[in-house]
């Protein structure tokens, strides 16, 4: 095939002239074993392009890998000498992923695995980005999983590779109809992507006409989608009432917080403004700062960022809710910006409990199990 073009399907098979040399390490072998390598380019749709590396070594071995860059000697596991790897860019360098496909479990010889590790950092770009996967071939994700649902012509191909020397074709057609579920997956990734891209450009042009509205929102009171709490941990009302009361951390006032965010998760998403009374007058936070360990904003800031994680998770904080201190009537606030979460959110209360609230209206509303299963399954967790 050495210079040759193919076309299959939406997708076109060519070969690099070169053949470099190189040379692996072999754990069998206990060294490394002189070889050379041929690359075979895959261009797809949508600027997708993909590598395929076939290996030939002196001692009569051969194997063909995806996407890996040819840099000298390579680390080559016995066990796992048969690993396709398939590497998908897109040539602007929007978004360029790995996804290495099926090979035998080192115990369980039938367990096909896949790492995981390059779809974590796809879901910050495309938070249901293992739902496209899902739906789009792949029967389940996880640090050893089933990857695509043809298991016996998988083995088959992939067997191939070494007991057969002509068995470079068929190879090539298995990888191929692997990347055609890709440029589902893709297609839906640039889709969503795009799209927030533009919703953080309009969010620029319009973050200072947010700004001028900030205590229009607060003077329109409390809604399904705004929620007003006086402080993070300090009790006003015993305070107002106990002469004898010293300050200190309540977990019960800390609670409502992340019982408020949750509710937001578990909904349509809110805002949150910590400082603020329930009839809308500034509080600030200076009371707050005092239970502070640094007696200052950005020790509040990130304590609160804390007690946030804790109770909803660091991955739902990290991607879902973003924290910020504006000043409102002369006085500087929290404003906790929640968006909606993808799948259901358990708040984990001061006293470990897993409880499921859901803001309804002005409220935010704690569920029994039963009534949480059927929140869950009727609510629609899409964004």
């Amino acid at each position: 095939m050495d210079g040759d073009n193919v076309e299959v399907g939406v997708f076109n098979l060519g070969v690099i002239p070169s053949v470099m040399p190189g040379a692996w390490y072999q754990r069998n072998v206990r060294d490394h074993v002189d070889g050379k390598v041929s690359v075979y380019q895959i261009q797809g749709p949508h600027e997708l392009a993909a590598e395929i590396h076939y290996i030939q070594l002196e001692n009569g071995q051969r194997w063909l890998e995806m996407g890996e860059s040819y840099k000298g000697p390579k680390w080559i596991w016995q066990q796992t000498k048969d690993r396709l790897r398939m590497s998908v860019i897109e040539k602007n360098g929007k978004f360029a992923f790995d996804l290495p496909l099926p090979t035998p479990g080192n115990k369980n010889k039938e367990t096909y695995t896949m790492s995981c590790a390059s779809l974590e950092e796809i879901d910050h770009i495309l938070p249901n980005f293992r739902d496209l996967i899902f739906k789009y071939g792949v029967l389940k994700i996880g640090p050893r999983a089933d990857l695509f649902n043809d298991v016996s012509s998988r083995k088959k191909f992939i067997a191939a590779t070494i007991d057969k020397p002509n068995s470079f074709a068929p190879i090539v057609a298995f990888c191929i109809t692997r990347l055609l579920a890709i440029t589902k997956i893709y297609e839906k990734l640039k889709q969503t992507s795009d799209a927030e891209f533009t919703h953080m450009v309009d969010e620029y042009h319009n973050s200072q006409s947010r700004k001028d509205t900030l205590d229009q929102i607060i003077a329109k009171g409390e809604t399904a989608y705004v929620e007003f709490k006086p402080a993070i941990w300090f009790d006003y009302d015993r305070a107002k009432y106990d002469p004898n009361y010293k300050c200190k951390k309540e977990e019960n006032i800390s609670d409502n917080i992340v019982r408020t965010v949750a509710g937001f998760l578990n909904a349509d998403g809110g805002t949150l403004f910590i400082g603020v009374s329930d009839d809308g007058d500034a509080y600030g936070l200076e009371e707050d700062i005092k239970l502070t360990r640094r007696k200052d904003l950005d020790g509040l800031e990130n304590e609160l960022n804390q007690l946030i994680s804790f109770s909803v998770s660091k991955e739902v904080s990290a991607a879902k809710i973003r924290i910020s201190l504006p000043k409102f009537q002369g006085r500087v606030i929290a404003k906790v910006e929640v968006m909606k979460a993808n799948s259901p959110v358990f708040m984990k209360t001061s006293r470990l409990q897993n409880k499921f609230y859901v803001r309804i209206g002005n409220a935010t509303n704690t569920m029994s199990v039963e009534s949480a299963f059927n929140y869950i399954s009727q609510h629609d967790w899409s964004n």
